[in-house]
Formats: C-alpha cells, sequence, structure tokens
C-alpha cells in the first residue's frame, strides 16, 4: 500500500522575501497570455470517484467515469505490473477491455478490446469507437485477474494508480478522443457543361461545437487523385474547369471550430456539353421509287461522328446516308434522322420529314436489234435474218418486258410474232416492208411503259449452200451433192463444167467424165431460186481427172534484222493452190511461226531464217520447197525521242521531268541530266528538280534505251531556257510583337529563304544578351536590360525585290531581387544617418532586379525597427529613445536595412535622497546593415522634414530597452515593499 506521511500544521508566517515572490508570481499570471481554445481532439474528464476492490479482481471490476464532452473513444491506455500473475489468471496471457453504458458492467457493453497481461504499457483500441454524451456515466470493465483499486485517483489526466505488494500494481489511463463530426446528407452533382453543381443538407454538430463552412473535393472517377478542398459556406457550390465527356468523383465534408468532420458519400457526375450549329438537307424532295435520295449534314460544332436512320412508316430501312425506295415503300411517309456523337457533347438529332413514295419512273432505254451474231441490226435486214429484241439498259433491270411486231406501222400487227425473236421472210423482202418491235415494260412500284424499235427494211436475202464432188476418174460416175441451203424452200438447179466450159445436157446430180476429160478439172456449178431472195450460184470444187504434180516455188523478201519483216513470196503454183508455211531458225522450226509473214526478234540474231512451204491443190500431189535469207539476222535500229516536260520556266526547285517516246516495248530506259551539256553528277533519275548550282544555266536530259535484240540508242533532248531562281523571303515565326522578361531564356526564329542563297543584313540593337544567327535565322540568349529593341532583317539575292521584316522585341524587368533605401527627415549631411530622440524620418524603397533594372514602386513594403519602442505608420518611424536603431523594409522575402543613431535630447539627474533601482540591461550591439544596401543608401535629412517634436526639459532620456510591462513593476514594487518592511522592523525591535 502507498503510505502517506502527515505534517504536523504549523502556522504560517510570511517572510518579506515570500509577499514579494507572491507579489512578483501574482503580476505573472496578470501578465501571462489568455488561454487557448479547446482543440479539434480532447480527453475525457477524470473519473467522478474511486472504487476499492479486494485481492481478486472479478467480472466487475473496473472505473466509473463522467464524460466532459461528446465525442467518439477510441481507445484506453493501461500499464500492468503483474505479481503472482499465473495464480489469479489461470494463465492467461490477455484480457478483455470494455466500455459499459451507466456506472457499472452490467450497462449495454459500448465496445471492447483485447490487451496482453503482460508487464508493461499496453494500448487497447476501439475497432469500432462508441459515441459518448457530455455528462453521461460511463464504466470502463478491466479484465479479471489480480489488482487492487485504490480509491484516490493519482495525478495526470483521467489516470488510475492502484498497486497491492502481492497481486501486482497497474495505471489506468484515458485515452484522447476525436470529435463525431457528421458528414452533410443528400449530397448531389449535376454535371454541366464543363461544370458540376453540388448540393447538400447541413449536419447537426455536436452541442459544443460551431459549425463554420465546408470543403469539396473532386477527382477523375475511380482514381482517388483527390483535388485541393475548397472551402465554401453556403451548402451549394460549382466545381468549373471539368474536361466535358470525364467522368468525376465529388465529396464534401464540414469543417467546425473544432476540426473538420466525416466526408460524405461519393457522387459522380460526368460534365457534358451542347453542339453548336448543325443542318440537315436532302438533294431531292420528290420521292419516286427506285429515284435516290441523299441526305447531307454539316454545320457542327465540334465535327461529330453522324450515323442515319431512315425510315418508311415506322420501320427503319437504312442507315447510310442515301436510300432508294423500292415498291414496298409506294404510297409511304419517309423520314431521315441524323445523329451526331462526339467525346463531351450531348447526342443530338435532326429529323427531316419527306412526304409520300411516289410510283417510280421506268426508264427502258433504247431497244436493240441484234442479229444473230448478236451484231446490232441496222437500218435493213436481209430475208431469213433472225431478229432478236432486247432493252440492255431498262431500270429497274428486273423489269418484265413483252413484245409485239409490226409491219410498216402500228396498225398491222405480225400475228403471232409476239417473242423477243422475229425471222424476216422472204414476203416481207418482195414488198420492200419495214418491221418494227414495241417492248411494253411492267414493273412493281412503277408506271407501266413502252419502248419502240427503230424500223428495219426487209431486203432481198442472200442464199447460202454449197456443192461437192468426189474424186473424178475416167468412167467413174461422180456424185454432185448440196448441203446447208437456205432458204430450206429454194429451187436448186445443177451444171457440170469440164474447166470453164459448160458441158451440155449435164444438168443431173451425176456425171460420168470422158476419156477426152482426162487430165481435165472438172467442177460442178449449183444454182439456187427463191421467193424474195438474190439468184445464187456456188461451184465445187474442180478436180482433175487423173494425178497431176505443180512445179511452184517459194522465196523471201525483205532485210533479214531485227524488227523488220521478211515475207514468203509463192510463184509458179496453180490457181487454187493453198498453204502450208512453217519459219526456221539455222534449219529449225520456229515455234508457232507459219504465217506467211515473220519479224525476227532477238533470239534470231546471227542465225539464218528460213521457210519451208507445202502447196495442196484438188487433183495434185503436194509439193514442198525450201527458200532461205541472204545474210544472217542483224541487231535491229530503234527510232525514238524525248523532250523535257515542265511548269512554267525552269526554275529552282521547280521539277522537270524527261518524256521520251517511240521505243520498241519492253526497252530499258536510262536518264542522265545534262547543265550546259555536262552531267549533272548524281541526276540519273526520269525527273529532276533544279537546285543553285544550276541557276543561269541551261539543263538538258539524255535518254539510252536498251533491248536484247536491238542496237543501243541515245538520245538528247532540248535544252531548257537559263535556270532562274527564287527571290528571297524573311518570315517571322510569330505575331510581332515579341515580349520576353529579363533573366529569362529568350528564342525568336525567322525563315530565311531564297535561291541563290539571300545576303542578310541586320539593322538595329539587339537587347544586351541576345544575338542574332544569320545561319539559322535564331535570335536566342538571356536579356539584361529592360527596354524595347527594334531590329530590321533584309535578305537580297539578286532575284526579285529584297525580303524585309521587322522584329520589335519588348524586355520587362525581371521579379523584385534587391532593395534601395532613402531617407527623408532629421539627418547630417556627411552620409552618417542621425536623428533626435522624439523626431520623425520617412524610409522610401526603390526596387530592381537582378540585372539592375528599376521596377515600379514596390507595393506591400513592410517596415520595421529593432527597437521596440519605435512608431512605425506606412513609411514613418518616429524615435522616442536615443541609441543605435536598425530599421528594415521587406517585400516578401526581400529586404534592406539602414541604421540610424539616434541622440538624446535631454538628461535629467535623478535627486540623491531618493532610493534608486540599478539598471540592468544588458547592452545592444549596434545592428549591421545588410551587405545589399549599397553605402550611397544612408540618408541624408531635409532640414524642412525635421521633426518638431522634443522631450520635456525634465524629461528623463532613454537609453536602453523598454521598462513598462508588468516584471518592470513587480520589481520596482519588491524594491519599495522591501524598504518598508525594513524600516518596520527596526521600529520593532526599537519597542523591543
Amino acid at each position: 500500500m502507498l503510505s502517506r506521511s502527515v505534517r504536523p500544521r504549523r502556522r504560517a508566517r510570511f517572510s518579506a522575501a515570500a509577499l514579494a515572490a507572491a507579489l512578483v508570481a501574482g503580476l505573472t499570471l496578470v501578465a501571462a497570455p489568455a488561454a487557448q481554445a479547446a482543440p479539434a481532439n480532447g480527453t475525457l474528464d477524470r473519473s467522478s470517484e474511486g472504487q476499492s476492490l479486494g485481492a481478486y479482481a472479478g467480472p466487475d471490476s473496473g472505473q466509473v467515469f463522467v464524460a466532459g464532452r461528446s465525442g467518439q473513444l477510441t481507445g484506453a491506455d493501461f500499464n500492468f505490473y503483474p505479481n503472482n500473475t499465473q495464480y489469479y489468471t489461470d494463465g492467461a496471457t490477455s484480457g478483455t477491455i470494455s466500455v459499459y453504458s451507466g456506472s457499472s458492467a452490467s450497462g449495454t457493453v459500448l465496445a471492447s478490446g483485447t490487451i496482453s497481461l503482460q508487464q508493461g504499457w499496453q494500448t487497447v483500441e476501439f475497432p469500432s469507437p462508441p459515441t459518448i454524451t457530455a455528462g453521461s456515466t460511463y464504466f470502463l470493465g478491466v479484465p479479471v485477474g489480480a489488482y487492487w483499486l485504490n480509491s484516490t485517483p493519482a495525478a495526470g489526466e483521467g489516470a488510475v494508480l492502484s498497486s497491492n505488494s502481492y497481486n501486482g500494481q497497474y495505471s489506468l489511463n484515458y485515452r484522447t478522443y476525436v470529435l463525431s463530426i457528421a458528414a452533410p446528407s443528400s449530397f448531389t452533382a449535376t454535371a454541366g457543361d464543363g461544370t458540376t453543381a453540388l448540393s447538400w443538407s447541413a449536419p447537426t454538430p455536436p452541442v459544443d461545437t460551431t459549425l463554420t463552412g465546408y470543403e469539396t473535393e473532386y477527382a477523375p472517377s475511380g482514381s482517388g487523385s483527390w483535388s485541393t478542398p475548397a472551402a465554401t459556406t453556403a451548402t451549394t457550390a460549382t466545381v468549373t474547369g471539368l474536361t466535358d465527356g470525364t467522368a468525376y468523383d465529388f465529396r464534401v465534408r464540414a469543417t467546425t471550430d473544432r476540426g473538420p468532420g466525416a466526408w460524405s458519400t461519393t457522387a459522380t457526375a460526368t460534365p457534358m456539353g451542347d453542339f453548336a450549329g448543325g443542318t440537315l438537307t436532302v438533294d431531292d424532295t420528290a420521292l419516286a421509287v427506285g429515284k435516290p435520295v441523299t441526305a447531307k449534314s454539316d454545320g457542327w460544332t465540334p465535327a461529330p461522328t453522324l450515323t442515319w436512320s431512315w425510315t418508311v412508316g415506322s420501320a427503319q430501312v437504312s442507315t447510310a446516308p442515301t436510300y432508294t425506295p423500292t415498291p414496298d415503300d409506294l404510297g409511304k411517309a419517309v423520314q431521315v434522322t441524323v445523329t451526331a456523337n462526339a467525346v463531351g457533347r450531348h447526342t443530338a438529332t435532326k429529323t427531316a420529314e419527306l412526304g409520300t413514295v411516289a410510283a417510280g419512273t421506268i426508264a427502258p432505254g433504247a431497244v436493240r436489234i441484234a442479229d444473230a451474231q448478236d451484231a446490232t441490226v441496222g437500218s435493213s435486214a436481209q430475208a431469213g435474218t433472225v431478229l432478236t429484241a432486247s432493252l440492255p439498259a431498262v431500270v429497274p433491270s428486273d423489269s418484265a418486258v413483252t413484245y409485239q411486231w409490226y409491219r410498216d406501222s402500228t396498225n398491222v400487227k405480225i400475228h403471232g410474232a409476239t417473242t423477243a425473236q422475229y425471222t424476216v421472210t422472204g414476203r416481207d423482202a418482195v414488198g420492200g416492208h419495214a418491221v418494227f418491235v414495241i417492248a411494253s415494260v411492267t414493273s412493281r412500284g412503277y408506271t407501266a411503259t413502252t419502248a419502240t424499235s427503230d424500223a428495219v427494211v426487209a431486203e432481198h436475202g442472200t442464199q447460202t449452200g454449197t456443192v461437192t464432188t468426189g474424186a473424178a476418174t475416167v468412167a467413174e460416175s461422180v456424185t454432185a451433192t448440196t448441203s446447208g441451203w437456205t432458204p430450206s424452200g429454194a429451187t436448186v438447179s445443177l451444171q457440170w463444167f469440164d474447166g470453164e466450159r459448160a458441158i451440155t445436157g449435164a444438168t443431173s446430180a451425176t456425171y460420168t467424165p470422158t476419156a477426152a476429160q482426162a487430165g481435165h478439172a472438172l467442177h460442178v456449178v449449183a444454182t439456187g431460186t427463191a421467193e424474195g431472195y438474190d439468184r445464187y450460184s456456188v461451184a465445187s470444187t474442180a478436180v482433175v481427172v487423173g494425178d497431176g504434180t505443180q512445179d511452184g516455188t517459194v522465196g523471201i523478201d525483205g532485210t533479214a534484222a531485227v524488227g523488220t519483216t521478211l515475207t514468203a513470196t509463192d510463184a509458179g503454183w496453180l490457181a487454187g493452190t493453198s498453204f502450208d508455211r512453217q519459219w526456221t531458225r539455222d534449219g529449225v522450226a520456229i515455234d508457232g511461226a507459219t504465217d506467211a509473214t515473220y519479224t525476227p526478234t532477238a533470239d534470231d540474231v546471227d542465225a539464218v531464217i528460213g521457210v519451208t512451204v507445202t502447196g495442196h491443190l484438188d487433183g495434185y500431189t503436194d509439193r514442198t520447197v525450201d527458200a532461205s535469207a541472204a545474210t544472217a539476222v542483224v541487231a535491229g535500229t530503234q527510232h525514238a525521242a524525248v523532250a523535257i516536260e515542265a511548269t512554267g520556266t525552269a526554275q529552282v526547285g521547280a521539277e522537270l521531268t524527261a518524256r521520251s517516246t517511240g521505243w520498241a516495248p519492253g526497252t530499258e530506259l536510262s536518264y542522265r541530266w545534262l547543265r550546259d551539256g555536262a552531267a549533272v553528277e548524281g541526276a540519273t533519275d526520269r525527273a529532276y528538280t533544279p537546285v543553285e548550282a544550276d541557276l543561269g544555266h541551261v539543263i538538258s536530259v539524255e535518254v539510252t534505251g536498251t533491248l536484247a535484240g536491238w542496237n543501243t540508242l541515245t538520245v538528247t533532248s532540248d535544252g531548257t531556257v537559263p535556270v532562274a531562281g527564287i527571290p528571297a523571303t524573311v518570315t517571322p515565326e510569330s505575331t510581332l510583337p515579341t515580349t520576353t522578361v529579363a533573366g529569362e531564356r529568350f528564342r525568336y526564329h525567322v525563315d530565311i529563304e531564297g535561291s541563290p542563297a539571300p545576303t542578310v543584313t541586320f539593322d538595329g540593337e539587339l537587347p544586351a544578351g541576345l544575338t542574332f544567327d544569320e545561319d539559322t535565322g535564331d535570335i536566342t540568349g538571356i536579356p539584361t536590360k529592360a527596354g524595347q529593341s527594334v531590329i530590321r532583317i533584309t535578305a537580297d539575292n539578286g532575284v526579285g525585290f529584297p525580303a524585309v521584316s521587322t522584329v520589335a522585341i519588348d524586355v520587362t524587368p525581371g521579379a523584385l531581387d534587391a532593395l534601395t533605401l532613402d531617407t527623408a527627415g532629421t539627418g547630417d549631411d556627411d552620409g552618417t544617418i542621425t536623428a533626435q530622440q522624439g523626431t520623425t524620418i520617412r524610409v522610401a524603397a526603390t526596387g530592381t532586379d537582378a540585372y539592375g533594372n528599376e521596377l515600379a514602386t514596390p507595393g506591400d513594403v513592410v517596415l520595421t525597427s529593432s527597437v521596440a519602442s519605435d512608431e512605425i505608420h506606412g513609411d514613418t518611424v518616429t524615435f522616442h529613445h536615443a541609441s543605435p536603431h536598425v530599421i528594415t523594409a521587406s517585400v516578401g522575402s526581400v529586404s534592406a536595412s539602414l541604421t540610424v543613431e539616434v541622440s538624446p535630447t535631454a538628461v535629467v539627474t535623478p535627486p540623491t535622497t531618493a532610493p534608486t533601482v540599478p539598471a540592468t540591461a544588458e547592452p545592444t550591439a549596434a545592428p549591421t546593415a545588410e551587405a545589399s544596401v549599397p553605402p550611397t543608401a544612408a540618408p541624408v535629412a531635409d532640414q524642412d522634414d525635421r521633426a518638431t517634436t522634443a522631450p520635456a526639459a525634465d524629461e528623463l532620456a532613454y537609453t536602453g530597452s523598454d521598462g513598462t510591462g508588468p516584471m518592470a513593476l513587480a520589481a520596482l514594487l519588491a524594491v519599495l515593499l522591501g524598504f518598508a518592511v525594513r524600516t518596520g522592523v527596526r521600529r520593532s525591535r526599537q519597542r523591543s
């Protein structure tokens, strides 16, 4: 147990020193600063009473306390010194501390936490801190174990100290807790164009808490990167500067005189803007089946992605900008809608009502009449010609077409002629009649129409047919056979011939040659007649009675050279002889060369070309003969030309193109550009762009063609006119004038171009620190002197007029770097700043940047003095005491100081009979002016500005620090009191 010794009470006697100390303490309390307001975090009051328990702490052990403030109890600190712990805790290593409502463990458990029962300080944390109310009673239950609680609380906030020599001891402190400030409710975020409007309802703070305002934050949705809180006193706020189309999270919390409260639930909003402008038009409002209509939409800001929707009736039929009404749309209303979408913009739509769909117009096109070979028939056709009518260009292409053929006029229908085909008859030809056809066209959703063909005049037809015979041998019958005769109703008669002489009476289908006709050519002529057809005769192939031979020859005309045609010439062959030809190369057949002509190729160079000819004639034995060229094949010679194509006059930078013609197919061309006839190095492409080196020179191009089997050919174009240059230009990179700040890096660029390269001249003076590079056109550097400089840059290359550009550069002073102080008032003329006690001086501050450029009069100049008694009003200082005074002028972090020597105006000697208090003020070192203040800044007071105030004749001149505060007064009272007490003691001794 803790022991306490009690000493006998003694009568207190106050000594003079004790009384003086009490007075000093009292005065010190008077001078003490006022107590600060309670912090946002507080501590629980001490327990309202103590409890004493036995050697064993049961389940109801603990401490009663009354909350002094409302808030959340976050935990408690527990210091346990076990002794025979195992005996009383059954070996437990941890225990539970609980908070109950009311004054005992029988109340409702508000929160619990676990601690270790090992020796030392431990902290119990309440995972769900309970809210406690000021003035209410609560019970803090401790773990079951060996404790002894003393009924007397120990010193310290809410601390209870208990101990027992056998069972151990512990200390229990209530932890600090924070106020519970609820979050604002009904929080909403309404998006606008680049903005979001926030609204909420105010929370109800604890009774001892004052609501001071609110703080809002926002972050890209889901990022957790919250902005700097923005303060407001209203229950609404608008966040601006947001990116349309981006989702943001928003939250708000209350602020109080005890700190901020809990954040509200998060509200999410996505700012969106509206489109500006936008039109919807169509190219044709007269809707008809099969006629396309195209919609157009423009004028939107910003440019959107457009989608289309065409509806007929209430059904969507297309999503393209163009729609062609179908037969199903006939009589129905058509509507087109365009929808605009863009990131950060609300979807916008525009709709056009286009009316109903009318019947379409069939475009039949021209009626085409073709013959059996699908060749278009002209204005006439022979009898027997099969005419086929069609509408190849009819729209729609799936239209149904029917036909009716007419003779001479629409009044005379050709009965039965109702198909696309009609065969011209002989009767049509006899009368010279004209036939034509009318095509009737229908299609669903379209208005029916017709198309009439051009008339075709029937002409006499041409009969066709053949007659043949077999081999003719004396005394053997030869039969004439006709075949393929048209028209089929024609009458055919025969006449046999011996050579060119008609054989009398030989008009039957058979004939037997006589011996007298041996060796003669025998043939038969068939002659046909038919209504509306021309008379037609055809002869059979003549046959020789008996076998015969021919003596034909072949030769080669032409020069044996690549690309030159060779011709096989036949001679001595009987009329009617047919030929088979084969051209050879050095005696070997050339594949595919079987025509009467042959053109040597590269493969034939140095080879001898020949030809083999076999003649055929009925009744004669085949004959084969050969011929060869006189010389071997030589390389061919090409004929080509080249010219230069250019846009306008030849000029530096303007491309020239070679255009070469006349080459054999497959010829490989190479190019070489020439300057005054000399090759330009590296210029071997088809196109060439003149450079400065070409100025005044004539450009031409040389083209060389190479092809296997052909001689290489080089052709040269005519030259251009002398190449012209490009006038000089000077182009600034930005709008003038240019403004910069002293000390900041500066760059300004001027493009200088032209051919030949211009000569650059520079007029004017750049700001100090800047240079101009003629090669790059850059003005760069760090300017140091403020002011405006105007520079003129001239570029001249002799082509056209010189180019001139003027650059104006404004350099403004940099940031404040130094202050210079000047004074007006009392002073001397020798450079030392002096003043008399009670006078006033004026301190003026001027500023410069780091390069000495003078700034405008600095704002917010703050004057301070090293002597607290000086009176400072704006830019004036009044001195009440004599001593060195250091006056400092500050603007932000920039300051300058000067020293004023203040001399006293009068000195009064105090009376020698009165008690004196020795002065113990520590000496004050004279401050030294900062190095940044130049020596010339020491002010010299003007006589007109000297202060006129002076101390009274008997006033004590002050040469130290202030002494009118509470400590000085206490010291004076103590001296006076000591003097009085001493006198009283002396008198008491005299009485005793």
